[in-house]
């Protein structure tokens, strides 16, 4: 990965493909990826767990998957998922 440079296009392919969908061989260089930062493996199961918010069949399991989703990532030493202002947000919502 040539991080002072930017993600290229594989770079990008890896992090934005979800895992089901990337070869062995893909699998295998992202999790080295993710192994060596853990910002950049944050950023990636947040992505995921979007993912299943997303995914939901119906608005009671679409309302479950995103507060679980806050509540995972709520306190993220990762500033770009926390989630303290959209948990507010989502509260007053209701």
């Amino acid at each position: 990965m040539h991080l002072c440079s930017g993600p290229g296009r594989h770079e990008q392919r890896l992090l934005h493909t979800t895992p089901d969908k990337l070869k062995p061989t893909e699998q295998e260089e992202l999790n080295i990826w993710l192994a060596c930062d853990p910002h950049l493996e944050r950023l990636y199961y947040a992505l995921q767990d979007m993912r299943m918010v997303y995914a939901a069949q119906t608005k009671e399991a679409g309302k479950k998957a995103l507060q679980r989703w806050i509540n995972d990532y709520l306190t993220s030493p990762t500033a770009a998922v926390r989630t303290r202002s959209l948990s507010n947000d989502f509260t007053a919502a209701r």
